[in-house]
């Protein structure tokens, strides 16, 4: 399913739409909803930048109807973040869901640095904190303190 293709289906087609207009949100100083995304450190995973792996990951819509959201507001665009949901059952999530600090990931090891506006990794070994580092992206903190993680696991 390649960008430019002229055989797409409606839903392909929709499915693009919706992929363009998530990386232009978060992307785009000039585009109107930048604000209440990019400007708010949400970013899309770089392997979203190609519209082919985010189709591998997501699938292509279910219906026209739905648009993608993700589960944690405060969170960006990445694979376990982001379902294909309609307008209704994301009116249900925003009025069912606890307000969420833009700090916290939920995911422990990584939390949210105001300062630096980047995702900061660390573990814990014999009782000391370590540092493992600091991402623009969730999903690449993630494979951090996953790796992180299997470099302390003794072996065995």
């Amino acid at each position: 399913m390649s960008v430019g293709r002229q055989n797409m289906s409606p839903l392909e087609t929709s499915t693009y739409a919706s992929w363009a207009k998530m990386k232009e949100r978060c992307n785009n100083p000039n585009c109107k909803d930048f604000k209440n995304y990019g400007a708010k450190g949400i970013k899309v995973c770089a392997l979203w930048s190609s519209y082919d792996l985010f189709v591998k990951q997501m699938g292509v819509k279910p219906t026209m109807g739905h648009t993608i959201e993700r589960k944690k507001n405060s969170l960006g665009y990445f694979k376990e973040n982001c379902v294909w949901a309609t307008r209704k059952e994301q009116a249900r999530n925003k009025q069912n869901s606890p307000g969420i600090r833009q700090s916290a990931s939920g995911i422990q090891g990584i939390s949210w640095d105001v300062r630096r506006k980047k995702w900061k990794v660390s573990i814990k070994r014999n009782g000391k904190k370590i540092q493992v580092g600091r991402f623009h992206e969730l999903c690449i903190a993630e494979q951090a303190l996953k790796n992180a993680t299997e470099l302390q696991q003794p072996k065995g």
